[in-house]
């Protein structure tokens, strides 16, 4: 069974990696639409997080 904890640990992940892609730094290999999955993979990760956190709450159990 996933956790909160393992929900806001990907999450946490997805977003460090998100914020970190500078499109004036990345790798120049890296598409923009690459940028924008990645983006993109990180808001999923983020609702993902918040709806675990969601069931948890609902279902009595700890953070």
């Amino acid at each position: 069974m996933e956790t909160v904890e393992d929900h806001t640990s990907a999450a946490r992940l997805f977003i460090t990696e998100a914020l970190t892609m500078d499109p004036l730094t990345m790798d120049p290999r890296m598409s923009h639409e690459k940028l924008m999955a990645a983006q993109a993979e990180a808001a999923l990760a983020i609702a993902s997080a918040l709806d675990g956190v969601a069931t948890a709450v609902r279902d009595g159990r700890e953070a």
